[in-house]
């Protein structure tokens, strides 16, 4: 067991028990009254109890009574001071945390704006080293003609070789319409 100490204050019945097991340095204060202290230090009458170096005789359970009432507030302060720190701790972690959300939000809406901003830089860029392109169908008037006339005959295709080379002067005539891009490095030969 931990070795105890106490020491105690003039008139405003203060006695402060330390014992060295205890969680914190604290300590529990253990508040008497005056009332208890001057039963608790009230000498007897007579020459023989000042001869004999007593200050004072409570019963044993006068002063068990009186120390546990002492004890018992001393250990409700000690609880209300813990409960204030507690308290003063919950609110300085809340500001922590609603700093931490600000900021983190604030983190993530600048991350998606620089985000925004390169990625609309790379298509841009991406852009103008391709060439559009066109999604619309290709000569489909030719295409239709076509393949309406395989349908019609079925057996002999060979009658729609005029279409056929219809469809494919359309795809010429489109393909020489068509941009191509410069790829960097090479001539106007080789695209």
């Amino acid at each position: 067991m931990g070795a105890s100490s106490s020491s105690a204050t003039g008139r405003g019945g203060r006695i402060t028990l330390e014992n060295d097991m205890s969680l914190d340095n604290d300590g529990v204060a253990v508040y008497f009254t005056d009332n208890a202290i001057s039963l608790l230090s009230t000498s007897p009458s007579g020459p023989d109890a000042a001869a004999a170096g007593q200050l004072g005789t409570v019963s044993q359970a006068t002063f068990d009574k009186i120390t546990s009432i002492a004890y018992q507030q001393g250990i409700q302060e000690a609880n209300r001071r813990h409960e204030k720190m507690l308290k003063n701790q919950r609110q300085y972690l809340n500001r922590e945390k609603a700093s931490m959300l600000d900021q983190r939000e604030q983190w993530s809406q600048d991350l998606v704006e620089r985000f925004k901003s390169e990625l609309s830089a790379d298509l841009e860029r991406t852009s103008k080293k391709f060439p559009q392109i066109d999604l619309e169908v290709v000569c489909e008037k030719e295409q239709t003609e076509l393949l309406d006339c395989y349908l019609a005959n079925k057996q002999s295709t060979l009658n729609c070789e005029a279409l056929v080379n219809g469809l494919d002067a359309c795809v010429q005539k489109k393909t020489k319409d068509v941009k191509r891009p410069v790829v960097p490095g090479t001539t106007e030969d080789q695209r």
